[in-house]
């Protein structure tokens, strides 16, 4: 299959991914769906991304506008999700209350998940998909070989920092995740290619452990709790960053390895 070929193929297949969720009931979208669906979108940022360097005349902005929507609302739901499962084996009056608190978000959320998806959200889908179809048959070969090897490039330089700051691996986890993504895409049989499953769970569980983290601290500011919820919320929070920071080592021990893998 031909590289441009294969770069088509790759964007059907996560558009019809996401089709796909418009022919099923959306009272039965499970929590992997929604990681799902944002699993795709992000897919489909990754080669869009790629191919406005690749070909400027293509508006990205303007054609992944429909599944952004999708995508941000589908965060909304995902987040309070990952919240709720990291604090599953804490069984207390203090947490209980933050779960329910957590609970009712993601009951909102899918609702207004389930407003949205609605028939011109579906066609609007529809005409970018059509579009970015267009321009991917007639994209250079070149040109997006080009513009991977240089993203490849920037991902490496991004990484290299010798001491990379929280706010750099958050920035370097989402360019790794693109260019896995984009890697994956133009794969050739027995040609090797980046292979980071475990550094980017491991990067995931660092992320998602800060994302509980900052919603500990924002429950804490916007509901009035007594101070011996507070001292418990305190001890758990305490607990988390010391995990996160131990998982912050590992990947700055880690990322040399990782980095020489997407030469």
């Amino acid at each position: 299959m031909k590289p441009s070929a294969q770069v088509k193929a790759f964007f059907q297949k996560q558009a019809n991914n996401l089709f796909g969720y418009f022919e099923n009931p959306q009272k039965s979208f499970s929590e992997k769906d929604f990681h799902l669906i944002r699993v795709s979108i992000k897919r489909i940022k990754a080669l869009l991304d790629l191919l406005n360097k690749a070909e400027p005349k293509v508006q990205r902005k303007k054609y992944f506008n429909p599944f952004e929507k999708i995508f941000e609302q589908a965060a909304k739901i995902r987040d309070p999700q990952v919240k709720l499962n990291l604090l599953a084996h804490y069984r207390n009056s203090s947490v209980e209350k933050f779960k329910r608190e957590l609970t009712r978000q993601i009951k909102l959320e899918k609702l207004k998940f389930s407003q949205m998806m609605k028939v011109s959200l579906f066609k609007d889908l529809q005409k970018s998909t059509s579009k970015i179809e267009d321009y991917l048959d007639h994209a250079d070969r070149k040109s997006i070989a080009h513009s991977l090897d240089k993203k490849s490039k920037d991902v490496q330089k991004l990484g290299s920092t010798k001491k990379l700051k929280p706010s750099g691996v958050h920035a370097f986890r989402k360019e790794l995740k693109e260019i896995y993504y984009l890697q994956k895409m133009l794969e050739k049989k027995n040609h090797r290619y980046a292979r980071t499953d475990e550094f980017q769970e491991l990067l995931g569980k660092w992320h998602d452990a800060r994302v509980l983290i900052q919603g500990i601290k924002d429950f804490i500011k916007a509901d009035s709790l007594p101070t011996k919820d507070k001292v418990v919320f305190e001890k758990i929070r305490q607990k988390i960053e010391g995990n996160t920071e131990r998982l912050y080592q590992s990947i700055l021990n880690d990322k040399r390895a990782v980095l020489k893998q997407i030469s």
